[in-house]
Protein backbone atom coordinates (compact mmCIF):
# COMPACT_ATOMS: atom_id res chain seq x y z
CA UNK A 1 0.00 0.00 0.00
CA UNK A 2 1.20 3.51 -0.71
CA UNK A 3 0.74 5.65 2.37
CA UNK A 4 1.27 9.24 3.35
CA UNK A 5 2.01 10.78 6.74
CA UNK A 6 0.39 14.17 7.09
CA UNK A 7 0.87 15.92 10.45
CA UNK A 8 -2.23 17.79 11.51
CA UNK A 9 -1.11 20.01 14.36
CA UNK A 10 0.82 23.35 14.37
CA UNK A 11 4.58 23.22 14.07
CA UNK A 12 4.65 21.20 10.88
CA UNK A 13 7.12 23.39 9.00
CA UNK A 14 7.96 26.79 10.44
CA UNK A 15 8.56 28.38 7.05
CA UNK A 16 4.97 27.79 6.02
CA UNK A 17 2.87 30.67 7.36
CA UNK A 18 0.28 31.14 4.62
CA UNK A 19 -3.18 29.84 5.51
CA UNK A 20 -3.74 27.64 2.53
CA UNK A 21 -5.84 24.62 1.66
CA UNK A 22 -4.18 21.41 0.58
CA UNK A 23 -6.31 19.04 -1.42
CA UNK A 24 -4.54 15.77 -2.01
CA UNK A 25 -5.74 12.80 -4.00
CA UNK A 26 -3.84 9.57 -4.57
CA UNK A 27 -4.72 6.09 -5.66
CA UNK A 28 -3.40 3.30 -3.46
CA UNK A 29 -3.08 -0.38 -3.95
CA UNK A 30 -4.58 -1.86 -0.80
CA UNK A 31 -5.89 -5.20 0.36
CA UNK A 32 -8.80 -4.25 2.56
CA UNK A 33 -11.11 -6.82 1.03
CA UNK A 34 -14.51 -5.87 -0.26
CA UNK A 35 -15.69 -2.45 0.87
CA UNK A 36 -18.20 -0.69 -1.32
CA UNK A 37 -17.48 3.03 -1.67
CA UNK A 38 -16.90 3.35 2.08
CA UNK A 39 -14.56 5.79 3.79
CA UNK A 40 -12.04 3.84 5.85
CA UNK A 41 -10.73 6.86 7.75
CA UNK A 42 -11.45 10.55 7.54
CA UNK A 43 -10.51 13.39 9.83
CA UNK A 44 -11.65 17.00 9.72
CA UNK A 45 -9.59 19.60 11.56
CA UNK A 46 -7.91 22.99 11.27
CA UNK A 47 -10.85 25.25 12.08
CA UNK A 48 -13.56 26.56 9.79
CA UNK A 49 -13.64 28.99 6.93
CA UNK A 50 -16.57 31.40 6.76
CA UNK A 51 -19.48 30.58 4.51
CA UNK A 52 -19.76 32.92 1.50
CA UNK A 53 -16.25 34.23 2.13
CA UNK A 54 -13.64 34.62 -0.60
CA UNK A 55 -12.11 31.38 0.61
CA UNK A 56 -15.09 29.36 -0.54
CA UNK A 57 -15.03 30.33 -4.26
CA UNK A 58 -11.25 29.93 -4.22
CA UNK A 59 -11.74 26.38 -2.99
CA UNK A 60 -14.26 25.69 -5.75
CA UNK A 61 -11.83 27.12 -8.31
CA UNK A 62 -9.11 24.77 -7.15
CA UNK A 63 -11.40 21.75 -7.13
CA UNK A 64 -12.60 22.61 -10.62
CA UNK A 65 -9.04 23.01 -11.86
CA UNK A 66 -8.06 19.63 -10.43
CA UNK A 67 -10.96 18.00 -12.24
CA UNK A 68 -10.24 19.68 -15.56
CA UNK A 69 -6.58 18.64 -15.41
CA UNK A 70 -7.12 15.10 -14.16
CA UNK A 71 -6.62 13.45 -17.55
CA UNK A 72 -2.93 14.31 -17.65
CA UNK A 73 -0.65 11.41 -18.54
CA UNK A 74 1.41 11.62 -15.36
CA UNK A 75 -1.70 11.63 -13.16
CA UNK A 76 -0.55 14.67 -11.18
CA UNK A 77 -1.46 18.34 -11.03
CA UNK A 78 -1.28 21.18 -8.50
CA UNK A 79 -2.26 24.84 -8.31
CA UNK A 80 -3.55 27.65 -6.11
CA UNK A 81 -6.35 30.19 -6.12
CA UNK A 82 -6.64 33.48 -4.27
CA UNK A 83 -4.25 35.48 -2.14
CA UNK A 84 -3.38 36.08 1.50
CA UNK A 85 -5.49 34.39 4.17
CA UNK A 86 -8.01 33.20 1.57
CA UNK A 87 -5.41 31.45 -0.58
CA UNK A 88 -6.22 27.86 -1.45
CA UNK A 89 -3.65 25.27 -2.48
CA UNK A 90 -4.58 21.99 -4.13
CA UNK A 91 -3.11 18.96 -5.83
CA UNK A 92 -3.98 15.44 -6.88
CA UNK A 93 -1.96 12.33 -7.63
CA UNK A 94 -3.53 9.30 -9.30
CA UNK A 95 -2.08 5.83 -9.00
CA UNK A 96 0.27 5.11 -11.87
CA UNK A 97 -1.76 2.29 -13.42
CA UNK A 98 -5.10 4.15 -13.42
CA UNK A 99 -6.40 5.31 -16.81
CA UNK A 100 -7.10 9.02 -17.22
CA UNK A 101 -10.89 8.76 -17.34
CA UNK A 102 -11.05 6.72 -14.14
CA UNK A 103 -8.72 9.19 -12.46
CA UNK A 104 -10.99 12.06 -13.47
CA UNK A 105 -14.13 10.28 -12.30
CA UNK A 106 -12.65 9.61 -8.89
CA UNK A 107 -11.37 13.15 -8.48
CA UNK A 108 -14.78 14.56 -9.32
CA UNK A 109 -16.47 12.28 -6.81
CA UNK A 110 -13.80 12.81 -4.18
CA UNK A 111 -14.06 16.58 -4.41
CA UNK A 112 -17.80 16.40 -3.76
CA UNK A 113 -17.46 13.83 -1.00
CA UNK A 114 -14.79 15.62 1.00
CA UNK A 115 -16.89 18.81 1.06
CA UNK A 116 -19.79 16.78 2.47
CA UNK A 117 -17.66 14.98 5.04
CA UNK A 118 -15.74 18.04 6.20
CA UNK A 119 -18.00 21.06 5.55
CA UNK A 120 -16.31 24.44 6.00
CA UNK A 121 -13.17 22.79 7.39
CA UNK A 122 -9.68 23.95 6.51
CA UNK A 123 -8.02 20.63 7.16
CA UNK A 124 -8.91 17.00 6.54
CA UNK A 125 -7.52 13.57 5.84
CA UNK A 126 -9.65 11.19 3.85
CA UNK A 127 -8.82 7.56 3.04
CA UNK A 128 -11.14 5.57 0.84
CA UNK A 129 -10.90 1.98 -0.30
CA UNK A 130 -12.70 0.53 -3.30
CA UNK A 131 -14.21 3.90 -4.22
CA UNK A 132 -15.26 2.77 -7.66
CA UNK A 133 -16.70 -0.58 -6.65
CA UNK A 134 -20.33 0.49 -6.82
CA UNK A 135 -19.75 2.09 -10.20
CA UNK A 136 -17.99 -0.99 -11.52
CA UNK A 137 -20.85 -3.27 -10.54
CA UNK A 138 -23.25 -0.88 -12.23
CA UNK A 139 -21.06 -0.84 -15.33
CA UNK A 140 -21.20 -4.62 -15.46
CA UNK A 141 -24.97 -4.71 -15.03
CA UNK A 142 -25.60 -1.94 -17.56
CA UNK A 143 -23.56 -3.84 -20.12
CA UNK A 144 -25.73 -6.89 -19.43
CA UNK A 145 -28.86 -4.77 -19.77
CA UNK A 146 -27.89 -3.87 -23.32
CA UNK A 147 -27.23 -7.51 -24.16
CA UNK A 148 -30.51 -8.75 -22.69
CA UNK A 149 -32.68 -6.01 -24.16
CA UNK A 150 -31.30 -5.62 -27.66
CA UNK A 151 -29.61 -8.87 -28.68
CA UNK A 152 -32.21 -11.21 -30.14
CA UNK A 153 -30.05 -14.25 -29.37
CA UNK A 154 -30.13 -13.66 -25.60
CA UNK A 155 -33.90 -14.14 -25.07
CA UNK A 156 -33.88 -11.11 -22.77
CA UNK A 157 -31.40 -12.81 -20.46
CA UNK A 158 -27.71 -12.07 -19.85
CA UNK A 159 -24.97 -12.87 -17.35
CA UNK A 160 -21.39 -11.75 -16.89
CA UNK A 161 -18.63 -11.10 -14.41
CA UNK A 162 -16.09 -8.46 -13.39
CA UNK A 163 -12.81 -8.94 -11.51
CA UNK A 164 -11.27 -7.27 -8.46
CA UNK A 165 -7.58 -7.65 -7.69
CA UNK A 166 -7.97 -8.08 -3.92
CA UNK A 167 -11.42 -9.58 -3.73
CA UNK A 168 -12.06 -11.88 -6.65
CA UNK A 169 -15.07 -11.71 -8.95
CA UNK A 170 -18.58 -10.35 -8.93
CA UNK A 171 -21.16 -12.14 -11.06
CA UNK A 172 -24.22 -10.46 -12.50
CA UNK A 173 -27.49 -11.57 -14.08
CA UNK A 174 -30.34 -9.61 -15.68
CA UNK A 175 -33.58 -10.89 -17.21
CA UNK A 176 -36.90 -9.63 -18.57
CA UNK A 177 -40.16 -11.47 -19.10
CA UNK A 178 -40.58 -12.23 -22.83
CA UNK A 179 -43.96 -10.51 -23.10
CA UNK A 180 -42.52 -6.98 -23.10
CA UNK A 181 -40.77 -5.06 -25.87
CA UNK A 182 -37.04 -4.49 -26.11
CA UNK A 183 -37.44 -0.85 -25.10
CA UNK A 184 -39.60 -1.76 -22.12
CA UNK A 185 -37.07 -4.40 -21.10
CA UNK A 186 -34.30 -1.83 -21.30
CA UNK A 187 -36.28 0.67 -19.22
CA UNK A 188 -37.18 -1.91 -16.61
CA UNK A 189 -33.65 -3.21 -16.18
CA UNK A 190 -32.06 0.25 -16.28
CA UNK A 191 -34.39 1.37 -13.51
CA UNK A 192 -33.54 -1.71 -11.47
CA UNK A 193 -29.80 -1.12 -11.79
CA UNK A 194 -30.25 2.53 -10.86
CA UNK A 195 -32.08 1.57 -7.65
CA UNK A 196 -29.11 -0.43 -6.37
CA UNK A 197 -27.45 2.67 -4.93
CA UNK A 198 -30.52 3.35 -2.79
CA UNK A 199 -30.91 -0.11 -1.28
CA UNK A 200 -27.80 -2.18 -1.67
CA UNK A 201 -24.68 -0.15 -2.38
CA UNK A 202 -22.65 -1.65 0.46
CA UNK A 203 -23.60 -5.28 -0.08
CA UNK A 204 -21.58 -8.02 -1.69
CA UNK A 205 -24.74 -9.46 -3.19
CA UNK A 206 -28.04 -7.88 -4.10
CA UNK A 207 -31.23 -8.64 -5.99
CA UNK A 208 -33.89 -6.35 -7.43
CA UNK A 209 -37.19 -7.97 -8.41
CA UNK A 210 -39.80 -6.25 -10.54
CA UNK A 211 -42.95 -7.60 -12.22
CA UNK A 212 -41.33 -7.65 -15.67
CA UNK A 213 -37.61 -7.88 -14.92
CA UNK A 214 -35.01 -8.74 -12.33
CA UNK A 215 -31.30 -8.21 -11.68
CA UNK A 216 -28.85 -9.85 -9.31
CA UNK A 217 -25.16 -9.74 -8.45
CA UNK A 218 -23.16 -11.96 -6.10
CA UNK A 219 -19.58 -12.88 -5.18
CA UNK A 220 -20.14 -16.43 -6.42
CA UNK A 221 -21.44 -17.87 -9.68
CA UNK A 222 -25.10 -18.44 -8.92
CA UNK A 223 -26.17 -19.21 -12.48
CA UNK A 224 -25.46 -22.01 -14.92
CA UNK A 225 -22.42 -20.90 -16.86
CA UNK A 226 -23.40 -23.09 -19.82
CA UNK A 227 -26.54 -21.00 -20.32
CA UNK A 228 -24.87 -17.66 -19.72
CA UNK A 229 -23.79 -15.02 -22.19
CA UNK A 230 -20.09 -14.16 -22.61
CA UNK A 231 -18.76 -11.70 -20.03
CA UNK A 232 -17.89 -8.13 -21.08
CA UNK A 233 -14.51 -7.93 -22.78
CA UNK A 234 -13.18 -5.13 -20.57
CA UNK A 235 -11.69 -6.26 -17.28
CA UNK A 236 -12.68 -3.79 -14.57
CA UNK A 237 -9.93 -3.48 -11.98
CA UNK A 238 -10.37 -2.17 -8.48
CA UNK A 239 -9.29 1.35 -7.60
CA UNK A 240 -8.56 2.95 -4.25
CA UNK A 241 -7.38 6.37 -3.22
CA UNK A 242 -6.30 8.61 -0.37
CA UNK A 243 -7.45 12.20 -0.18
CA UNK A 244 -6.79 15.02 2.25
CA UNK A 245 -6.65 18.74 2.58
CA UNK A 246 -5.26 21.06 5.22
CA UNK A 247 -5.02 24.73 6.07
CA UNK A 248 -1.26 24.77 5.48
CA UNK A 249 0.77 23.48 2.56
CA UNK A 250 3.83 21.78 3.97
CA UNK A 251 6.67 20.06 2.18
CA UNK A 252 4.85 19.72 -1.12
CA UNK A 253 6.83 22.09 -3.34
CA UNK A 254 5.69 25.02 -5.42
CA UNK A 255 2.38 24.83 -7.31
CA UNK A 256 2.52 24.80 -11.08
CA UNK A 257 -0.37 27.16 -11.70
CA UNK A 258 -1.95 30.04 -9.83
CA UNK A 259 -5.38 31.69 -10.17
CA UNK A 260 -6.06 35.08 -8.61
Amino acid sequence: MHSFTLPLKPGRIEAMHTRELLFFLSFMHATFGFISAQTLVHRCDGGNYTANSTYEPNLQTVLSSLSSNSTRENGFYNGTAGQGPDKVYGLFLCRGDIVAQDCQNCINNAGEEIIKRCPKKKEAIFWVDEFQHGQKVQDLLYSLVSQAAFRSSTAMFATGETSFQSFGKIYGLVQCTPDISQDDCNRCLTGAVGSLTDCCNNRIGARILKPSCSIRHESYRFYDSKASTPPPSTLLLEQQFFLSYTSSAYGVGSPKNTWT
